[in-house]
């Protein structure tokens, strides 16, 4: 390795430490409890855990039918990660060693193409700096979601694509990554378009990959390939939903077409930290009395990788555009090709002040972002908006005690949940109770049901609550539901119900929480 690879590699190191700290150091303070989405996943992940220790045949089944309505790849990567529950003080860190691990990755691969590209280092450490500095990448890293992997398919795509442009393209790592990107989200295609096009038509003699290559590649892509088989269609169905259908309604509104363009731009420009880089290139501009950037003509050549990233930030941007859901972590992915052009924007100014500028812009900003998502300085959520991180839920220690006093024992049972709050949800009950069967070396003994989330007749409701054959059910104690009401349209029905039923269901004296109150059936006694 020659004295420019090494110091390239030094500066690559110092960012990926950087992350790995940083990161680790709020994953370890963490005390979060997790619920809805995160827990369902973290939850799936745990199923895939225990199948696998139950057999082959087992484990194949819940890989393939564990989870039906989204994309399984965060359950398949996460069961990995559980073995390390034990080490890192829970199974919710364990889990997010996934996201951290992908974050650096990341960070690594956007370095490497940009270097490649430009063969400057300092062009590339600029860019992996400044992906790893965006609030909305950092937000969703300290969830358990699949935006960070889907980030993580992004950024191999252009490293695969950079490198092909000088040795050919490696058809299997094309179809590895696009594999990947389906297996985590099954809208990253849209993502993809046009560097996989670009890497597709590369003139170049293929490179040939070794055997065992090939043989990875082909059972990973045949298990998805086997997923989207067999649940395809109700996983499509669930994506329309979400974007423009019934569900999406609650995540966003209708709004006249430029109207949403605009709204998604200037989520865009907040959630990848551009405000602050503006104003630094505009201090920069005034500092220096002109900007000198005579060679910016070449970054907007067509058949490039900086012409494919700017095509796919346009392309989604308008998709994006075009649904009801205003839901904006859907941009995340988007962080590689802004970092890669950061990046290319860094190399062709050739005004030295105005890279310190830029520089000294992205330090204030990485630094902000850590003081944040440690708590501190809440005002400054308004320049640099992140999701809400830290601190305890301590709304939920009602469920693990429940859980401790009527799941831990084997004999089965049934819980019919009959609301969908913070602190009463079904994802957040499955997911506590595998994770303290975890920690004993056993399977959670409760079966838990919802109830839904439609309103449905009086009749209907009685009709689910006796083919459940539910032992326990559980109600929210809350009057009134404010945003959550869509989510519990059925809840005064069963409360109504089980209060009116005291022969069949008897409501325990619950002493966890105010507001959940618990029925048990009679023959329990």
């Amino acid at each position: 390795m020659d004295a420019t690879n090494k110091i390239r590699c030094r500066h690559a190191l110092l960012v990926a430490l950087m992350v790995v700290v940083s990161g680790l150091s709020w994953m370890l303070l963490d005390q979060r409890e997790w619920i809805w989405d995160q827990a369902w996943y973290g939850e799936v992940t745990l199923r895939l855990h225990f199948a696998a220790i139950g057999g082959a045949r087992e484990w194949l089944t819940e890989l393939l039918l564990g989870m039906r309505t989204k994309a399984p790849g965060l359950a398949w990567i996460g069961q990995f990660f559980v073995p390390l529950s034990s080490h890192v003080g829970g199974i919710e860190h364990a889990l997010l060693v996934v996201n951290l691990l992908a974050l650096l990755l990341s960070c690594w691969l956007v370095y490497l193409a940009v270097s490649r590209d430009t063969g400057n280092a300092e062009a590339a450490l600029i860019a992996g700096f400044a992906l790893v500095s965006m609030p909305m990448v950092v937000a969703l890293s300290h969830e358990y979601m699949v935006e960070t992997l889907q980030l993580l398919s992004v950024s191999a795509l252009i490293w695969a694509t950079s490198m092909s442009r000088a040795e050919g393209t490696h058809w299997h790592l094309l179809i590895l990554i696009v594999v990947f990107g389906l297996s985590v989200k099954i809208s990253t295609p849209a993502y993809m378009v046009a560097p996989a096009i670009l890497m597709a038509t590369n003139r170049r003699k293929p490179r040939r990959p070794v055997k065992w290559a090939i043989v990875v590649v082909g059972i990973f892509v045949g298990l998805v390939l086997a997923w989207y088989y067999l649940n395809f269609k109700v996983a499509f169905e669930t994506a329309m939903r979400s974007a423009s259908g019934d569900v999406a309604q609650y995540y966003g509104k209708h709004r006249p077409y430029i109207e949403k363009l605009s709204l998604w731009a200037l989520a865009a420009f907040r959630g990848f930290g551009l405000p602050l880089l503006f104003v630094g290139l505009r201090i920069g501009a005034v500092f220096l009395g002109r900007v000198s950037c005579k060679e910016f003509q070449n970054l907007f050549q067509p058949y490039t990788l900086q012409s494919c990233a700017i095509l796919e930030l346009v392309l989604v941007m308008l998709i994006a555009a075009g649904q009801v859901n205003e839901d904006f972590r859907y941009l995340n992915a988007l962080g590689p090709y802004v970092a890669y052009l950061f990046g290319f924007v860094w190399y062709r100014a050739d005004a030295f002040r105005i890279r310190v500028v830029l520089l000294l812009a992205l330090i204030v900003q990485h630094s902000i972002l850590s003081q944040v998502t440690f708590g501190s300085h809440t005002f400054l959520r308004q320049i640099i908006p992140v999701h809400s991180m830290g601190g305890a839920n301590t709304g939920q220690a009602w469920a693990r005690q429940f859980i401790n006093e009527v799941c831990m024992p084997h004999s089965k049972k049934v819980v019919l949940v009959a609301s969908d709050l913070p602190e009463l949800n079904i994802e957040h009950l499955q997911f506590s109770c595998s994770a303290a069967a975890l920690s004993r070396d056993i399977r959670c003994a409760c079966d838990f049901r919802s109830i839904g989330w439609k309103p449905e007749s009086f009749e209907n409701v009685r009709k689910v609550i006796y083919q459940v054959n539910a032992d326990y059910i559980l109600i929210s104690g809350r009057a009134t539901f404010g945003e959550f009401a869509w989510l519990n349209q059925t809840t005064p029905q069963v409360r109504t119900w089980a209060y009116a039923s005291p022969d069949e269901f008897e409501e325990l004296p619950f002493k966890f929480s105010p507001y959940v109150a618990v029925f048990r059936r009679r023959y329990e006694r």
